[in-house]
């Protein structure tokens, strides 16, 4: 039964209140209804309502209270302010505090609705941060905490979309929209704001309009059942972690506009190919950190600096060129365990600290001739390199970082399979003998790339390890080399000339130490951690002088 109910006031337009039995009564018959809303209309059909607002502010009385909460579809056109869209916020399941509510709203279509500024609050975060709507504007957390809304068309009218439209997430607090499937934007849109429809767990589709311009930072970060995405060439700027965690992001049409890419792709572990346009100048740190799926990569000519850790833990990234126009990379391939070619630019200065790490199927790799320094750990558990080549420019190797004292350097560990390793016969500093590297004159033995079990040290080494620039001069740190440490030595010869061993730490296989010099040598942070059984061989005569040394006083010495 439906009771209509008219009253009529002097200079005032007619006001109608429907009450609705609604679907609970299984009542399909459309009413047709004429509001005092100064000419504005709706009709209602079960669970369907589409009203037509003619004065901003007044959704509610087309719209009462007692059937505002039955309503799943809802289409409004007309123009609405902060006033109409508390209500729709109450529809679609929580009010101005963000409370939930009764509203089972799902569907809503505001494509010819216009967004207008006025009225009260429409969400209030805290008593400092109350939110208004504005004209042609999509403004902040307009419809979060609504979770009942799976499809929503927005006016087209729309020129801005503020940040945080549905849900949020960041480092303190996060609030996910579980039941959103589709958006359509309308095609005025100049800019997408930051997370704009972050944490949409459910979003699979979205289209882009062209005319914009700027995506902020976490637009769509965990939309995690997106799966394709266009970015049109209107799009010039985009920012940090666009799409992390897009899990199911699996292919991506980008802009040729965008100039710089930031960490626009962290973690979307579902993304298997991407083509990154002409253009681009710069890619940034952690742009494809934890893309485990993707499998190849062009990087453009266009750019210039690939940021920190720029592809970590893209385990199936199999080969990448990196072209000659980048003159900076910085751990960028860390555990790229799926790599087996690598292409350097001749460009770069320097190899960063566990820049190669983890690449456990690397099997060759040609250091340019621009390279001046490699970091510690630089290829670390690299278990399938076989050859490695070093250019004339090697200046520094093993550099630990600038805070400062002293650390092992694990620059070669796990490097089990390494049998060749050069440095280039034009290169001042250094020079390889035997698979290890030695600084020129021969007098300093920096490191062992080269796995040995057994090894005669040449007999111009004075110096076993230590600094790790070919001058002490010239760096203001104390900087080692390790030599030899986690090896797999189990015996070495130490010349008669050597005065100082750094090294030979964790050399759990070692069993004999020959040494030849009659002045025992001075041991800083060596053979540490060796082998409880390994027995130090010294010259004859010469016992006395070693049990009464600081340095070898506690060892297992014996005369030879």
């Amino acid at each position: 039964m439906k009771e209509r109910i008219l009253c009529s006031l002097k200079n005032i337009s007619f006001v109608i209140i429907i009450a609705l039995l609604g679907a609970a009564c299984g009542d399909d018959k459309e009413e047709s209804i004429d509001v005092g809303n100064e000419g504005g209309n709706g009709t209602v059909t079960g669970t369907v309502a589409k009203v037509d607002v003619k004065k901003a502010g007044s959704l509610s009385s087309l719209i009462g209270d007692d059937v505002k909460f039955n309503i799943t579809d809802l289409t409004v056109t007309g123009d609405i302010n902060g006033d109409d869209i508390a209500l729709i916020r109450e529809m679609a399941g929580a009010d101005v505090n963000g409370d939930e509510t009764k509203g089972h709203l799902s569907k809503l279509n505001l494509k010819d609705a216009n967004i207008v500024a006025g009225g009260n609050p429409y969400y209030i975060r805290s008593t400092t941060q109350a939110y208004y709507s504005r004209t042609n504007v999509l403004t902040s957390y307009m419809f979060v905490g609504c979770n009942n809304l799976t499809t929503v068309i927005f006016p087209k009218a729309i020129e801005v979309i503020e940040r945080c439209i549905f849900g949020f997430y960041g480092n303190n607090s996060s609030v996910e929209n579980r039941n959103l499937t589709t958006v359509t934007l309308g095609d005025k849109i100049a800019e997408i704001g930051i997370g704009a429809f972050a944490n949409c767990v459910n979003l699979k589709a979205i289209v882009i309009p062209d005319g914009v311009t700027i995506i902020g930072d976490m637009a769509f970060g965990r939309c995690r059942n997106l799966t394709t995405i266009d970015i049109p060439n209107t799009v010039s700027e985009i920012g940090d972690r666009v799409f992390e965690q897009c899990d199911n992001l699996a292919t991506i049409n980008m802009s040729n506009n965008i100039v710089n890419l930031g960490a626009t792709f962290q973690n979307c572990t579902g993304l298997k190919n991407i083509i990154i346009p002409n253009g681009v100048t710069s890619i940034g740190n952690n742009a494809f950190t934890g893309c485990t799926s993707l499998s190849s990569i062009d990087i453009p000519n266009s750019v210039t600096s690939i940021g920190n850790n720029a592809f970590t833990g893209c385990l199936k990234l199999t080969t990448v060129n990196v072209p000659n126009s980048v003159t900076e990379i910085n751990g960028m391939f860390t555990e790229c365990s799926g790599i087996v070619h690598i292409t350097l630019p001749n460009g770069i200065t320097y190899i960063a600290d566990n820049e190669f790490a983890g690449c456990e199927n690397l099997k060759e790799l040609k250091i340019p001739d621009s390279v001046t320094s490699i970091g510690t750990g630089a290829f670390m558990n690299c278990r399938n390199l076989v050859s490695l080549s070093i250019g004339c420019g090697l200046r520094y190797i093993g550099v630990l970082d600038i805070t400062g004292g002293i650390g092992f350097d694990k620059i070669f560990f796990g490097c089990n399979s390494l049998v060749k390793f050069t440095v280039s016969e034009d290169n001042p500093n250094f020079i390889s003998v035997d698979g290890m590297l030695l600084t020129k004159d021969k007098s300093r033995l920096v490191t062992c790339p080269v796995v040995k079990t057994k090894i005669d040290i040449p007999s111009s080494v004075t110096i076993i390890g230590g600094p790790s620039s070919y001058d002490d001069t010239i760096f203001p740190y104390r900087y080692y080399a390790y030599p030899f440490s986690y090896s797999s030595l189990t015996s070495v010869t130490i010349p008669a000339n050597v005065r100082t061993i750094f090294g030979f730490n964790n050399c759990t296989q070692l069993m004999e130490v020959h040494i030849r010099c009659t002045t025992p040598p001075a041991l800083p942070e060596a053979f540490i951690a060796v082998n409880d059984k390994c027995i130090f061989y010294v010259p004859r005569g010469t016992l006395d002088a070693y049990k009464k040394s600081e340095w070898w006083k506690y060892k297992n010495i014996v005369e030879e």
